[in-house]
């Protein structure tokens, strides 16, 4: 309980900083506090919506929506597409987090595509990193546009999100102008924040085709899935989804408990043959 509580007492801690910082004229760092918030509560909100912090569903979700919106973020849009990602991990055509292509076209398994990148694509790997900060932004589009779609049924989200929109407003904004680069950098370095996590621990690991068959999820898991180590400061920063292993395998398990599982983890691993892959 208490770990829990200090979690969610760092995070909102984050967002009153920032915007005092901004507030008191600190723009710059104000906006590196505050999209430091907005990133953590990825990893809060994660938690909540996977419903490992509550015994029910009610209460695990209200808390998903609550740090969902701090993001600008919709939970039934977070579930539609991360819930699929659990279920069709690195899937090509049915896992949404490996869909980037044109802008990222990934040709390790397939390596005829090669020959047909453009010149911009030539260039991915110089900016892959640099382009991860758009992410935020692109997920920001892309949440509105699944309630927007969802219209008149999902009216009551929409005016939640418009909210938040209100109190970015009123952080962003606190002399009636809004400051567009402290706000520019706050969503650029969430989507960096957030985006070299989410990449690091599965958008390297082996593609498998629509529809995979005949593996165990056990299996799949270990093919798509890849644990960065870098002690307690990497463990806070990711929200311990730097153990993306072992939450693939129980995605339920309370973030705390994920270091306790690893080890059991590895020798299960060991003992039936498959790969553990971590890195640093």
């Amino acid at each position: 309980v208490l770990k829990e509580v200090v979690k969610v007492v760092w995070n909102l801690s984050l967002y009153v900083s920032g915007a005092w910082l901004i507030a008191s004229g600190w723009l710059y760092a104000g906006a590196i506090v505050y999209a430091l918030a907005m990133q953590q509560s990825g990893w809060v909100g994660h938690d909540y919506s996977h419903h490992s912090v509550f015994n029910g569903a009610k209460l695990n979700d209200v808390g998903g929506r609550i740090f969902g919106w701090l993001q600008g973020y919709e939970l039934m849009w977070w579930k539609a597409r991360h819930n699929t990602h659990h279920v069709v991990t690195n899937e090509v055509g049915n896992d949404p987090d490996v869909r980037t292509a044109p802008l990222f076209t990934y040709i390790r398994q397939q390596p005829e595509l090669a020959p047909m990148l453009n010149a911009a694509q030539r260039l991915q790997h110089i900016y892959f990193v640099p382009a991860l900060g758009l992410l935020h932004l692109y997920w920001r589009i892309e949440s509105l546009f699944f309630i927007l779609t969802r219209l008149p049924k999902m009216f009551p989200q929409l005016l939640f999100l418009a909210l938040h929109y209100v109190l970015l407003y009123n952080v962003f904004a606190p002399e009636g102008r809004i400051l567009w680069g402290p706000l520019a950098l706050c969503f650029y370095l969430k989507g960096l924040g957030t985006g070299v996590v989410v990449f690091a621990t599965h958008y390297g690991e082996e593609r498998l085709p629509k529809g995979a068959k005949g593996m165990t999820v056990a299996e799949q898991t270990v093919k798509t899935s890849r644990n960065i180590a870098g002690g307690w400061l990497i463990d806070v920063f990711t929200g311990n989804i730097s153990r993306q292993v072992e939450h693939h395998l129980f995605p339920m398990m309370p973030r705390a408990n994920l270091p306790l599982a690893g080890p059991y983890v590895e020798k299960f691993c060991q003992r039936h043959g498959l790969k553990f892959n971590h890195d640093s």
